[in-house]
């Protein structure tokens, strides 16, 4: 009778560990887009289009872009956990991009978003995205974070503001 309950409690906790987790994963996409779109509209408002995600609501001292536009050879967890020198569980596929933002070398904010390339019929775009191009740097920290929003219908993208100039 104990066996069997314990091994239901077990299966109860495993459901709410997986649950947790996505639910997170969501809630940090949220609280990153929520961030952006907050600073796009007051952009509007008052003509400021610049955001410095230094100021995201969580401590972090750098960040990774990851997707097939940047660091297309990136995909699988031991691969990523190389480039951001920091161990990372998981892999990445095609039309997803990966925010991952570390603190003192350890992950504290990961967001998977997917998406749809444009040219396809149905494609989805992200609500906040990011503009990639050669100029940009293989990680973003604090003092190099700042960003230029334009808004476009119902989705921001950010484009790099490079102060190394």
């Amino acid at each position: 009778m104990y066996k069997k309950q314990f091994f239901f409690s077990m299966k109860g906790f495993a459901f709410l560990l997986i649950l947790c987790v996505l639910q997170c994963q969501s809630h940090n996409s949220d609280e990153f887009n929520n961030f952006i779109m907050k600073e796009g509209e007051a952009c509007t408002k008052n003509n400021d289009c610049r955001v410095d995600l230094k100021n995201l609501p969580f401590k972090w001292d750098r960040f990774y872009i990851i997707s097939e536009n940047h660091f297309p050879e990136v995909q699988n967890e031991e691969d990523i956990s190389t480039l951001i020198n920091s161990e990372y569980n998981g892999d990445i596929k095609n039309n997803e991009r990966l925010l991952v933002f570390i603190f003192k070398d350890k992950i504290v904010r990961k967001i998977i978003d997917n998406y749809k390339k444009e040219k396809l019929i149905d494609s989805k775009s992200l609500p906040v995205d990011f503009y990639i191009d050669h100029s940009i740097p293989p990680y973003f920290e604090n003092n190099n974070a700042i960003f230029l929003i334009r808004k476009n219908e119902n989705t921001y993208t950010l484009y790099w503001v490079n102060n190394n100039r």
